[in-house]
C-alpha cells in the first residue's frame, strides 16, 4: 500500500510534466509554421490550416517537430522547408535581393495613387465645366418638339 502511494503522485507529476512538454511543443510548432503558407488551397498558414488531415500540414509539422527536437534553431528550421518545399512557401517575401521590391510595392503603389488623384480630379471639373459651359438647346428645335408631343398626344385622345 505505501509504494502505492508514492507512485500515485509519480505518475500525476509525470503526467503533468509531459503535458507541459506536449503544450510547448504545440506552441513552437505554431509559433514557426505561422512562417510558412500552406499550399493545400485553404489560403492559411501551416499553423492555422484547419483542413482534416491535410497534405501539406502534416508532413510539415513532423519536419518542424523533429527540427525542434533535433535543437535546431527557427531560421534553421525555416530554410530547410524553403528549400524542400519552394520559395512560394513564404508567408512573407526576403529582405534582400529582389525580395525588397516586394515589400516596398505596396507603398510605392500607394504613394503613386495619392499622387494621380490630383490629376484626375482637376480633370473631371474640367469636363464638369465644359459641360455646363455647353450652349443650351435653341428655343426653335425645343419648339418644335413641342409641337411633336402636342400632336401626338391629340392622336391619342
Amino acid at each position: 500500500m505505501l509504494q502505492r502511494m508514492y507512485s500515485l503522485p509519480a505518475a500525476v507529476a509525470l503526467l503533468a510534466a509531459s503535458s507541459a512538454w506536449a503544450d510547448d511543443m504545440y506552441l513552437k510548432v505554431r509559433a514557426i509554421g505561422n512562417h510558412i503558407e500552406c499550399t493545400c488551397g485553404c489560403s492559411s498558414t501551416i499553423a492555422t490550416c484547419n483542413m482534416v488531415g491535410c497534405h501539406v500540414r502534416v508532413p510539415i509539422n513532423e519536419e518542424i517537430e523533429a527540427g525542434i527536437e533535433a535543437g535546431r534553431s527557427q531560421e534553421d528550421i525555416l530554410a530547410a522547408v524553403y528549400e524542400k518545399y519552394g520559395e512560394e512557401m513564404r508567408v512573407e517575401p526576403r529582405r534582400e535581393g529582389f525580395g525588397i521590391v516586394g515589400w516596398a510595392m505596396p507603398f510605392v503603389s500607394l504613394l503613386a495613387g495619392l499622387a494621380v488623384i490630383p490629376f484626375v480630379v482637376r480633370r473631371w471639373r474640367r469636363n464638369a465645366r465644359a459641360q455646363a459651359a455647353a450652349e443650351p438647346v435653341p428655343a426653335r428645335v425645343v419648339d418644335r418638339y413641342s409641337e411633336e408631343i402636342e400632336r401626338q398626344l391629340k392622336e391619342m385622345e
